[in-house]
């Protein structure tokens, strides 16, 4: 079996298991079946290692926009309602306050 690197403007883009004998500039014969060659650039008789690219991170859609105003407003109204919440409590421990010092009479 005959085993070559693809390369596409000198990095290896491809491995290929061929019957036959390939005479190419963009095929480098190898010794070994090497998948792990691929992303590597060659460079003077030699597979050299880089470091691939980090892709530029996409902005936003409109919809994830959309989504995190409206999960921030969810969060705003929970704190909201917490506080009202706690407002109620304080407003029925005062009345339960009140009736005890009445003698447990109704307000």
């Amino acid at each position: 079996m005959n085993y070559y690197a693809q390369l596409v403007d000198g990095i290896v883009v491809g491995i290929s298991s061929l019957s036959g004998i390939v005479e190419s500039d963009d095929m480098i014969k190898l010794d070994d079946y090497r998948p792990d060659l691929v992303g590597y650039r060659y460079e003077n008789g030699e597979f050299i290692y880089v470091e691939p690219p980090i892709p530029e991170p996409e902005p936003p859609s409109q919809v994830d926009i959309l989504g995190q105003e409206i999960t921030q407003m969810k969060i705003k109204d929970m704190q909201q309602q917490a506080i009202i919440d706690g407002l109620g409590r304080e407003l029925t421990n005062a009345k339960i306050e009140i009736m005890q010092l009445k003698g447990g009479q109704t307000v």
